[in-house]
């Protein structure tokens, strides 16, 4: 059993803090140097051991970051015994979720918190404490907001000035030092083809297969040849040129100069998915850059999408379109409808087979139905395994481990 005093320093500073404070006040040195002051100048403190959680350059809006996450794990298993934080708002600017964790989970695991500069011990509130902690933390939520606004509203200053917001440069595009958008030499004549061969009649999936008959690096193959810091989750793969590349490519106005901003944004301050905006509120500033090809060869190919557009292709949204990937390339399948006498039938297939020749995914269909299949006999066996796992003794580990091989030796066999 343990015997020691634990406390877990609960250290936090975002990116807007960092440009937003004054000095070094929040710095997360200045925050470890704050805490280890107040636990040497009480004494039943000064024995305690220590343990640090640090979330650099993370927004304090809500609770999905790393450091916090494990905190609180360490606080449900007893690993620790007290919280401590330079103020509320490095523990979080949410009002609402930060009152929980203080009120009621924190107590309730029999942790101590306390904010230091707020002057704020768990141990040691009273009365109307909770109502003081309450409204530091309303204004903190506030703040927090605010701030995030202004934050978006100084990238659409700099996005009507032409500046380039991102952080890379979209493909055939490298950025000066005035962080503005100009031709790269090698991929801009790429870009520069690719208009013409649409003019020219040539399809989508066409000029797909002609550059990767051609081995044109592909806008991500060009990033790792290139070796630029690029996050990406398929890096050991080899990525081709498809029919959608080219249509982004091809819908894309930056390629005439104009500076473009706000396709997307933050459902809600804090969070950390974006929704689609509509075009009409964009932020568009016409010649803002250099651009690789003319605006009336641009106008004649976005006229020839519209005109397609008319011809009232059908949006697939069957059962599993968008959620099932090829086993050769890990790219979406795409989905096919068809109608005939016998009725409709819905196919999957891989598209990558269609853009580059020789390639080793799957060139057949297969069928809905048959999907379907697979599915149910695989929710039969889940269902039966939960069955059995709920009569395991889940103190002991070897049971379980027997079961997560059994669960991962499920085959499925259509």
């Amino acid at each position: 059993m343990r015997q020691e005093y634990v406390v877990g320093m609960y250290l936090r500073i975002s990116s807007e803090d960092m440009k937003a404070s004054d000095g070094d006040s929040n710095s997360i040195v200045s925050q470890r140097e704050r805490i280890k002051d107040y636990i040497a100048n009480h004494n039943e403190l000064k024995n305690a051991s220590l343990k640090e959680y640090v979330d650099d350059g993370i927004s304090g809006t809500n609770f999905e970051r790393e450091a916090v996450m494990t905190l609180i794990e360490d606080a449900k298993h007893g690993l620790i015994d007290c919280v401590m934080v330079k103020d509320f708002s490095r523990f979080g600017r949410n009002y609402i979720e930060t009152g929980t964790y203080i009120d009621k989970i924190f107590p309730f695991l029999g942790i101590r918190f306390i904010a230091v500069n707020d002057h704020y011990d768990s141990q040691k509130v009273s009365g109307t404490g909770g109502i003081d902690v309450a409204f530091k933390n309303m204004i903190h939520d506030f703040y927090s907001k605010d701030l995030s606004k202004k934050v978006i509203s100084a990238k659409k200053a700099n996005a009507e000035k032409g500046i380039h917001m991102t952080a890379y440069a979209p493909y055939g595009f490298v950025k000066d030092k005035d962080k503005k958008l100009t031709p790269d030499g090698e991929s801009s004549c790429i870009v520069k083809r690719i208009f013409d061969m649409r003019l020219d009649g040539e399809t989508l999936t066409e000029i797909a297969k002609t550059l990767n008959k051609e081995e044109v690096p592909s806008p991500l193959m060009l990033r790792k040849i290139r070796k630029d810091n690029f996050p990406c989750n398929r890096s050991n793969e080899i990525t081709y040129w498809r029919a959608s590349r080219i249509q982004a490519i091809l819908k894309d106005r930056r390629y005439v100069g104009d500076a473009v901003y706000g396709k997307y944004k933050r459902a809600e301050i804090g969070s950390k998915k974006d929704i689609k905006v509509p075009e009409s509120q964009w932020i568009v500033v016409e010649d803002a850059h250099e651009g690789i090809v003319n605006r009336q060869d641009f106008e004649k190919v976005q006229s020839m999408f519209r005109q397609y557009s008319k011809k009232g292709r059908r949006k697939n949204t069957e059962l599993f379109t968008s959620k099932i990937k090829c086993a050769g390339c890990n790219h979406t399948l795409v989905t096919k409808v068809y109608d005939n006498k016998v009725g409709r039938i819905v196919r999957y297939v891989c598209n990558t087979n269609s853009g580059v020749d020789e390639h080793k995914c799957v060139k057949n269909m297969i069928d809905e139905e048959i999907i379907k299949k697979i599915v149910h006999t695989m929710l039969k066996k889940f269902s039966l395994l939960v069955e059995d796992v709920n009569q395991v003794n889940y103190g002991r580990k070897n049971s379980i481990k027997k079961y997560e091989k059994k669960l991962m030796g499920i085959k499925i066999h259509c």
